[in-house]
């Protein structure tokens, strides 16, 4: 009598069924891109530290619009963590590598950055609304000091991406070195302002030209 023994352990993948389409992925982009042209052109806040009294001339909106433009900040950064997830799990698809989990976390930090952001410009805000210039000086070096949340976010984001990419086949070689290169000179001081710019378009070309793994819908 022969038995036949189950082997001790088995390699598992996850189905391709269970990754994004590539639709998703485009959607959550041009969702993240409108979002961003909208709350760029709605900004009021200082670009750099000046008298409270010239941030309150500047700041016009009252508290209530700059409550819900600080919602739509917040919910923009929620899209770029679904953005972030899905992208993470198309490219993981394509090979497990260190760096993939990188993607995810990149991600994360830019939106958390964003919230940052929005939430600094709502403080300055009621600052202003008040009148208290102590707390509007303060609060102006608080919200132009957040951009390097932002560059954090970038560079971990864009990096993350182009190493991943190039590790795994998952996107190709050119748009590897371009996100490498713009993850690079995100943390360089004025270098930032380009990544960060140029980070809508990039998220929708990275969605656009993403490989999906056999099987998987687009």
């Amino acid at each position: 009598m022969t038995t036949t023994a189950a082997p001790l352990t088995t390699r598992s993948t996850a189905p391709t069924t269970d990754l994004p389409r590539r639709r998703t992925l485009v959607v959550l982009a041009v969702l993240y891109l409108l979002g961003f042209v909208v709350a760029l052109g709605s900004s009021q806040d200082p670009d750099d530290v000046i008298a409270p009294e010239k941030v309150i001339a500047k700041m016009t909106r009252n508290v209530d619009t700059v409550s819900w433009i600080t919602y739509g900040g917040i919910a923009l950064a929620a899209v770029l963590v679904f953005y972030g997830v899905a992208l993470r799990s198309v490219v993981r698809a394509h090979g497990r590598h260190w760096t993939t989990d990188v993607v995810g976390y990149g991600f994360a930090a830019m939106a958390g950055a964003l919230a940052l952001i929005a939430a600094a410009g709502l403080w300055l805000a009621k600052a202003v609304d008040v009148h208290d210039l102590g707390a509007v000086h303060t609060l102006t070096i608080i919200d132009t000091s957040t951009f390097l949340f932002a560059m954090l976010g970038l560079c971990t984001s864009m990096l993350g991406v182009g190493l991943a990419g190039r590790a795994t086949g998952a996107l190709p070689g050119w748009l590897c070195w371009v996100s490498i290169v713009l993850g690079a000179i995100a943390p360089i001081g004025p270098g930032g302002f380009a990544p960060f710019l140029l980070f809508p378009l990039w998220i929708i070309v990275v969605a656009a030209t993403v490989k999906l793994p056999d099987g998987a819908s687009a």
